[in-house]
C-alpha cells in the first residue's frame, strides 16, 4: 500500500469552461492516504475560499457515493494550491470515480462547484474489498456513540464490584444511550437517502446540462467548420487571382527592372566624390557672411584685425585706438564693415579694402581703407576717409573756365554745350615729329660743308638758317586748344557709386559725380 503520495495537480474553474479536465488518474485497489492538489479558479481567476466552504462529492462504480462536507482539516492550502486527503474509499470498488469539488456558504446553501475530474481504480492482488458509501456526517456519529458505547462498557467494568441496581442504572444508561443512537442514527439514514435523491436529480440535471452543452458545442462546431471552409475557399481564390493578374504583369515587371538596372549601373559609374553632401553644404553656407547674414563682433575687437574678406557687424561700435578714431565715427553705434580682398600685384602680399557704415534715422557715415598684410601683421596704406566727404555733397552748379555757372537739372546732370572745332588745318604733334625726323635724316645726309663753307676750328660752320619760331608757336597754340577742348566736356550726376561706374564705362568722355 502506498502511503500519503501527492496526485497530479488539478486546475478546476468554476466556470465549467471544460467538461473535464484531463485523463483519469490511474489508482489501485485500496490505495489509501492519497492527497489531491488543485487550483481553485473562477474563469481562470484565483478564487477567493475558506477550508470550511470546500466539499467533496464523487459516485463510485457501483453507484455508491462519497460526500466529505464540515471537513476542514481535509483541506490545506500552499503557494494557492490547496491539497485534500481523499477518503479511503475512494479505491474499494475497481472502474471510474466521478469526482468534483463545490462549495457552500455559511447557511450550507451550494454557491460554486467545479469541473468535473475522475480516477481509474484497478484491481489489486488482495481479496475484494466491500464497497461502502461514506458520508461524513453520519461518519462522525457513527464515532460519537461508538464513544458513547466504550465509556458505557468502561463504567460497567468499573461498577463490578457495585450493587444491582447500580448495575442495573448502567445498563438502562446504556439502552438509553443505544435508543438514541438507533433514533438519530435512523433520521440520518432517512436523511442520507434524501441527500441520495437530490443527488441523483443533481446529477442527472448536470448530464442533461452537459449533453445540451455538447450538442451545442457540436452545432458551434459545424458553424465554424462551414464558415472557415468557406472563408478558407474565398481566400484560395483571391489567392488564385493575384496570381493571375502577377503573372500577366510578370512581363512590364521584367522590363521595369531591367530599366532599374541600367539606371543603377549608370549611376554606378557616377563618381560621387566629386558632390558634396546636403550636411556639408548647408554647413559651408551657414559660414557665408552677408549684411542678411554677417558674423557678429563685439565692442573690444580692434577694426585692425578684420582682414579676412566677409561681413562684419559690431552692435556697440568697434574698438578704435584713440588716435585712429574716423571723423564722424560714433564710438557706441552699430557699425557695419566689409572686407573685399584685393588684387595682388607683387605676388607677395595679400591686399584687401575695408568699407565701413553707421547710420541712423536721418542720416550716414561711410568710410573706406586700404591695406594689406605682411606675415601675421597688417598694415594700411591709407587712414579711414569719409567717403560723404568726397562725394555725399550734391552739386549745385558748374562753370566752364570761370564762365557763367550752369545748374543741373532734377536728376544731378548738367549738359554743356560745345562748339564743334575743325582742326582739320592744324598740325598734330604726331605730324610735327615726323617732320623733325625727316629734317634730321636729311640734314645727315648733306656734306660736312655748306655752300662750299666749312666750319670753323670749333667745328661751327656759318650758314643761313632758316626762321621756324613761326611752326613752334603754331604747334603751342594747337597744343593748348587740344587741352581747352578736353576741359569742354559734359558731366553726369549719379545717385550711387555704383550708377555712377556704370555710367562712366559707357560714356568715358563725361564727367560723372556721385553722393
Amino acid at each position: 500500500m502506498v502511503e500519503n503520495p501527492n496526485n497530479p495537480i488539478l486546475n478546476l474553474d468554476v466556470q465549467k469552461m471544460q467538461s473535464w479536465v484531463a485523463p483519469a488518474k490511474l489508482m489501485y485497489q485500496g490505495d489509501k492516504g492519497y492527497r489531491q492538489p488543485f487550483r481553485l479558479t473562477n474563469a481562470w481567476n484565483e478564487y477567493d475560499v475558506k477550508a470550511e466552504n470546500l466539499c467533496f462529492s464523487a459516485t463510485k462504480p457501483d453507484g455508491q457515493i462519497i460526500e466529505v462536507e464540515n471537513e476542514p482539516e481535509r483541506f490545506t492550502e500552499q503557494d494557492n494550491i490547496w491539497y485534500f486527503l481523499l477518503p479511503d474509499e475512494v479505491t474499494q470498488k475497481t472502474g471510474s470515480v466521478s469526482c468534483y469539488f463545490y462549495v457552500k456558504d455559511n447557511i450550507n446553501n451550494i454557491v460554486a462547484s467545479t469541473t468535473k475530474f475522475s480516477y481509474q481504480v484497478e484491481a489489486k492482488f488482495t481479496d475484494e474489498e466491500r464497497s461502502v458509501s461514506y458520508v461524513s456526517a453520519l461518519e462522525r456519529l457513527q464515532k460519537k456513540f461508538e464513544e458513547y458505547i466504550e465509556n458505557a462498557k468502561v463504567s460497567i467494568n468499573q461498577m463490578t464490584d457495585s450493587s444491582n441496581e447500580v448495575k442495573q442504572e448502567a445498563i438502562d444508561r446504556l439502552n438509553e444511550a443505544r435508543q438514541q443512537f438507533e433514533s438519530q442514527l435512523n433520521h440520518m439514514i432517512n436523511q442520507f437517502a434524501e441527500y441520495q435523491s437530490k443527488y441523483n436529480e443533481f446529477l442527472s440535471t448536470l448530464n442533461q446540462k452537459f449533453d445540451d452543452e455538447l450538442v451545442s458545442y457540436q452545432s458551434d462546431y459545424d458553424k465554424w467548420k462551414d464558415s472557415a471552409v468557406k472563408d478558407f475557399e474565398e481566400r484560395i481564390k483571391t489567392v488564385t487571382d493575384e496570381l493571375t493578374v502577377a503573372e500577366q504583369n510578370q512581363a512590364d515587371l521584367k522590363s521595369a527592372i531591367d530599366s532599374a538596372m541600367e539606371a543603377v549601373k549608370k549611376i554606378k559609374d557616377v563618381d560621387f566624390t566629386k558632390y558634396v553632401n546636403k550636411d556639408d553644404f548647408n554647413a559651408a553656407l551657414a559660414k557665408i557672411n552677408t549684411l542678411a547674414n554677417p558674423s557678429i563682433v563685439d565692442n573690444k575687437t580692434d577694426p585692425d584685425s578684420l582682414i579676412e574678406p566677409g561681413v562684419y557687424l559690431a552692435k556697440n561700435g568697434f574698438n578704435f585706438a584713440k588716435g585712429d578714431i574716423p571723423n564722424g565715427y560714433r564710438l557706441d553705434g552699430k557699425t557695419y564693415m566689409a572686407v573685399l580682398e584685393g588684387d595682388n600685384p607683387d605676388n607677395s602680399l595679400n591686399y584687401f579694402q575695408q568699407f565701413m557704415f553707421q547710420a541712423t534715422k536721418f542720416d550716414y557715415q561711410c568710410w573706406h581703407r586700404a591695406g594689406y598684410q605682411y606675415g601675421t601683421n597688417a598694415y594700411y596704406t591709407v587712414s579711414f576717409t569719409n567717403l560723404k566727404d568726397i562725394y555725399g555733397s550734391a552739386l549745385k552748379q558748374i562753370s566752364i573756365n570761370g564762365g557763367t555757372p550752369i545748374s543741373p537739372d532734377d536728376k544731378g546732370v548738367v549738359n554743356i554745350d560745345i562748339d564743334s572745332v575743325d582742326l582739320a588745318n592744324y598740325e598734330t604733334k604726331e605730324d610735327a615729329n615726323s617732320a623733325h625726323n625727316d629734317l634730321k635724316t636729311e640734314i645727315n645726309k648733306r656734306p660736312l660743308t655748306v655752300n662750299n663753307v666749312s666750319p670753323d676750328d670749333k667745328g661751327n660752320i656759318a650758314i643761313a638758317i632758316p626762321d621756324v619760331s613761326k611752326i613752334q608757336q603754331d604747334i603751342t597754340t594747337l597744343q593748348n586748344e587740344m587741352e581747352e577742348q578736353k576741359s569742354k566736356v559734359a558731366y553726369h550726376y549719379a545717385d550711387t557709386i555704383a550708377d555712377g561706374e556704370k555710367f562712366s564705362a559707357a560714356n568715358p568722355q563725361v564727367l560723372t559725380g556721385t553722393p
